[in-house]
């Protein structure tokens, strides 16, 4: 039997680390049950085949003893049946090598990774990054000044004022950033141009929300 698992690293790699430790658990108890199963069938055609052979002694018995020829004829009919139905019985058992192979190894896994990362720190690299420039916005927020030093002379002018700022901040920081992941950390992404475009995004958004 075969047992299927399809996890996502990158996702969640730690998650993923203890689905793969749940499979091979269940592969294990399911193993367990499967053998327990193959070795109550083998014993019981073991047990049928014992019987039979019991049976065939007892006739073999009755012709020793079983000379009349009724005697003969019944004695040697019981031991062909006897014999007959403990052949049956140990014919059950398939004795080829694929037979030996299930019960030494019942389960197969196959497990499937949709979007396999190499290590914690890649499975974890969105989350991190995300936090990362979310702090980093929480940090400017802390130290520039960002009240009006004249009186604004419309709505749009103050957010502009502002905006501009937080606009040039958020494209500094994600050059940064993306230069510190890429060229530092070597991390591996499917499209360096989407992955600069989402810290654009995610720096612009954060920090939208913290000033704006």
């Amino acid at each position: 039997m075969k047992i299927n698992y399809k996890i996502n690293s990158g996702q969640n790699f730690i998650v993923s680390k203890i689905t793969t430790g749940a499979a091979t658990n269940v592969n294990q108890k399911v193993s367990e049950q499967v053998t327990s199963t193959y070795s109550k069938v083998i014993l019981k055609a073991l047990s049928g085949a014992q019987n039979g052979m019991v049976e065939a002694g007892t006739a073999t018995n009755q012709i020793s003893s079983q000379s009349p020829s009724p005697q003969l004829k019944a004695g040697t009919q019981q031991l062909s049946g006897a014999l007959l139905s403990g052949a049956a019985r140990l014919n059950t058992i398939s004795k080829n090598d694929q037979t030996a192979d299930h019960l030494a190894t019942p389960i197969s896994e196959h497990l499937t990774d949709i979007n396999k990362v190499p290590n914690n720190g890649t499975g974890m690299a969105p989350f991190a990054i995300a936090l990362g420039i979310y702090v980093a916005g929480i940090a400017l927020g802390t130290m520039y000044d960002n009240d009006p030093h004249k009186k604004p002379t419309s709505a749009f002018g103050w957010w502009l004022s502002k905006a501009s700022i937080i606009t040039a901040v958020a494209i500094v920081q994600s050059v940064i950033l993306f230069f510190t992941l890429t060229k530092l950390n070597n991390l591996q992404v499917n499209s360096q141009f989407d992955l600069f475009g989402e810290l654009i995004l995610g720096s612009l958004l954060f920090q939208s929300l913290i000033f704006v």
